[in-house]
């Protein structure tokens, strides 16, 4: 019966150990860039870190002359111009 109760306690000094010990990095907030070259960059670099803490953050677009994307909350992006603001931003 000691071996069962040692056994188990090194289980979970172990299990505790990498639960502790692990990278979480998921959980890190993206920070978004002033601009980027074009729409795809966006896309390929910070395309999952339009959420809803990034609710109506713009970034401009160098191939756009000027324009923004626009994140609204909830994954998409969205072309406006330097001074208009989407849909899902116009109330802010």
């Amino acid at each position: 019966m000691l071996v069962k109760k040692l056994a188990f306690l090194l289980f979970a000094v172990t299990l505790f150990g990498f639960v502790a010990c692990s990278d979480n990095s998921s959980s890190a907030e993206i920070e978004l860039p002033d601009s980027t070259k074009t729409m795809d960059d966006l896309l390929n670099n910070f395309g999952t870190a339009c959420t809803k803490s990034k609710k109506c953050e713009r970034v401009r677009i160098e191939e756009w002359d000027g324009d923004f994307a626009e994140c609204d909350g909830a994954g998409t992006w969205t072309r406006v111009a330097e001074d208009k603001r989407s849909s899902a931003c116009s109330s802010n």
